[in-house]
């Protein structure tokens, strides 16, 4: 839970109806968020410990610890792969999200 994200440079995103809509200038994709991953998304305003997000999530949402942090390494973990963040605040960091 050391691992700290913060979103790309080069990443727009829009809010509308709950929903999220990124954007990744470098290769033009869209992607969209449901309620929580934009939750995930609008809280990484900066870098941001992985432990701060499990937290932030635990205090939102009604949901049991374990399967919080299953969820949210998941979905940072897509978000790492579509290049939405960055890991450890370095470009071209790879590998997974560190629980």
């Amino acid at each position: 839970m050391d691992s700290v994200v913060a979103r790309r440079d080069g990443t727009l995103f829009e809010e509308a109806g709950g929903e999220l809509v990124a954007i990744n200038l470098d290769n033009g994709a869209f992607y969209g968020m449901n309620a929580v991953a934009c939750s995930i998304f609008k809280f990484i305003d900066g870098p941001r410990r992985v432990a701060e997000i499990r937290d932030f999530l635990l205090e939102t949402y009604e949901v049991d610890a374990a399967v919080c942090e299953r969820q949210m390494l998941a979905v940072l973990e897509e978000m790492l792969a579509e290049r939405l963040i960055v890991r450890d605040g370095g470009p071209g960091t790879a590998g997974p999200v560190a629980p």
